[in-house]
């Protein structure tokens, strides 16, 4: 079936396209969803998507890619690479489209996006260069079947499973960041 066809027929289950709604049973806002064209690439899990009228930052939903380096912050071994995995998938100027779950302590949009028919966060875990989010006990996991593709790409040991012991980022920021106990930086 075509994956755009079923993006589309999910749609007809959302309340409002393009706006975050509130719940009155939770108040916490609806799916909403994007589309637009690819603007840019910031790391391994957050673009730019531009549409007609603005620009949106995304974090990938469900997964944490390596950190890359900020100002007084090392980065994580295999961040470059999955940046630039990240591009390959999802290569400046491509459509893309998705459903979005809700906004992240930064404003940027969560959402599962859908590039060249693929779904970028599933294909960033499935071929190493990003986790499975597993943080504050998988609250931040949209797609559980993401789980079985880290298992295999662990399995396989390709991208970042390649290396003994990798750190997940959530444990990254936190001991390294954090607590400026750094071990395994980029």
């Amino acid at each position: 079936m075509n994956c755009r066809f079923v993006l589309f027929s999910m749609l007809a289950l959302l309340p409002v396209i393009g706006q975050a709604q509130p719940n009155p049973t939770t108040s916490a806002p609806s799916r909403f969803f994007v589309e637009g064209v690819i603007k840019k690439v910031v790391d391994g899990d957050s673009i730019h998507l531009s549409n007609r009228n603005s620009e949106v930052e995304i974090r990938l939903a469900s997964i944490d890619a390596p950190e890359t380096s900020k100002p007084g912050k090392p980065g994580q071994p295999f961040s470059a690479a999955s940046a630039s995995a990240l591009r390959k998938l999802a290569p400046v100027g491509a459509q893309a489209s998705g459903i979005c779950f809700e906004r992240d302590q930064y404003a940027r949009a969560v959402c599962s996006l859908i590039v060249a028919g693929k779904d970028i966060s599933k294909e960033q875990v499935r071929t190493g260069y990003a986790w499975a989010n597993q943080a504050a006990g998988m609250k931040f996991i949209r797609s559980h079947d993401i789980l079985k593709l880290e298992a295999q790409a662990r399995v396989s040991r390709v991208g970042l499973w390649s290396q003994p012991n990798p750190v997940p980022p959530w444990q990254f920021r936190r001991d390294c960041w954090g607590q400026n106990q750094c071990a395994g930086k980029e």
